[in-house]
């Protein structure tokens, strides 16, 4: 029984020529990753950065930075309402209505890579929570 193989979304810095090197080659030892009669690579984006999953990954010559990709600072998400917080009126505890605070201080602190991109995801938490009005402080 034959698999296809599914890699999902691969990210390739510093390799302008993935797209010769993406399928074994027969006539040569040793070069290429994928056998292309079982899988089918696309590329859906060129250049020096790619949003993968919750993230925006750039490569500059500093190195590969990360920050949080949002969908709804995209056009074709911007008008759809997301949002999965208690809200501030709530029969649930203090603690747990700030707890969405605290886990995504957490998530931010672990998937940025510089304390600019923290410090404004965290920012843009809190005025995001002010103006919904799930915040009131």
């Amino acid at each position: 029984m034959l698999h296809r193989l599914s890699p999902d979304d691969l990210f390739v810095p510093d390799f302008p020529d993935f797209e010769n090197f993406m399928y074994l080659n027969q006539d040569s030892f040793g070069s290429g990753i994928f056998p292309k009669t079982s899988c089918q690579l696309n590329c859906t984006s060129k250049g020096f950065s790619c949003n993968f999953l919750d993230l925006a990954v750039r490569q500059s010559p500093q190195g590969v930075s990360c920050d949080i990709f949002d969908k709804h600072s995209q056009p074709e998400y911007a008008g759809i309402e997301m949002t999965r917080m208690p809200h501030v009126q709530s029969d649930i505890s203090m603690t747990a209505k700030l707890g969405v605070i605290n886990s995504q201080f957490y998530r931010f602190l672990r998937l940025c890579s510089c304390k600019k991109f923290f410090v404004f995801q965290m920012v843009r938490l809190i005025v995001f929570l002010k103006v919904k009005g799930l915040l009131s402080f």
